[in-house]
């Protein structure tokens, strides 16, 4: 069988291995697994998993009709064979940054998952706002460890300094879940590109769940002018037919040939 070396929490006091076997692994996760492998995925490498879940005004009914914790159940896995903790972290955006809000304390894992949308995401801070992206997108690349936070301290003035700091110990994936039109298009690709010219082993791939004939035309630029940046366009309908046929569906359509071969690096 196969088996997939993944490092325990970062908070251990005395970091150990865990190897996790295929039968360790939900089943979710077992059929993940196969779908990579099938993909030309032959070693899986550890990796931060994020997901940052719009909560705008246009999304609402999805979170409200459970088509949201549909995909949710369907992305858990990502988290479970990749992040060195099993989890994923979960950010939720809407306009401006006070409506970017990290879920600090609530991690999306198999054991979370149920009910996620209704327990933390409706009604959270932003809900029914508008959609900005640039936000959410720096957060992640700064709790990922992909950028230096800035430090205050008290000497003959009050200085400020960016730290520098090793690269990160492991590459991250965001999984950016979305609906909308964004009203910051230049800070968005302002955002994008200063990761993309810093080198941050980070890919962002958008999921947009599409309920009639929106055309995403500002995604499918960004995908197309940014390497780090991946699209994935989804019809409502469509995603419930997916999920129906089982994760293995899903994952097909989201393995797309640049995402495979970022995570093959």
């Amino acid at each position: 069988y196969s088996i997939v070396a993944i490092p325990c929490a970062r908070d251990c006091a005395k970091r150990k291995e865990v190897i996790m076997t295929m039968q360790q692994l939900s089943e979710a996760g077992q059929k993940l697994q196969l779908s990579l492998i099938k993909k030309g995925v032959k070693k899986i490498k550890p990796m931060e998993i994020g997901f940052a879940l719009d909560v705008s005004r246009s999304y609402m009914d999805e979170h409200q009709d459970g088509t949201t914790q549909l995909l949710v159940d369907a992305l858990v896995p990502w988290g479970e064979v990749f992040d060195p903790d099993h989890k994923m972290d979960v950010c939720t955006f809407s306009n401006e940054e006070r409506n970017m809000v990290h879920h600090k304390t609530h991690p999306l894992t198999v054991a979370s998952s149920d009910g996620y949308v209704k327990r933390h995401i409706i009604n959270c801070q932003g809900y029914g706002g508008g959609t900005d992206f640039a936000p959410v997108l720096s957060h992640l690349r700064k709790i990922f460890g992909q950028v230096p936070e800035p430090k205050q301290w008290n000497g003959p003035k009050l200085c400020e300094h960016f730290l520098t700091i090793a690269p990160p110990k492991y590459p991250a994936l965001a999984l950016v879940v979305t609906d909308g039109v964004n009203n910051d298009k230049v800070a968005t690709r302002m955002t994008l590109r200063d990761a993309q010219q810093r080198g941050e082993q980070i890919y962002f791939l958008f999921i947009a769940v599409r309920r009639g004939k929106e055309a995403f035309e500002f995604l499918h630029q960004i995908a197309k002018e940014f390497d780090n940046t991946g699209l994935v366009i989804i019809d409502l309908h469509e995603l419930k037919v997916l999920v129906s046929q089982g994760v293995e569906a899903l994952n097909d359509r989201l393995l797309g040939a640049e995402l495979v071969t970022w995570l093959s690096v």
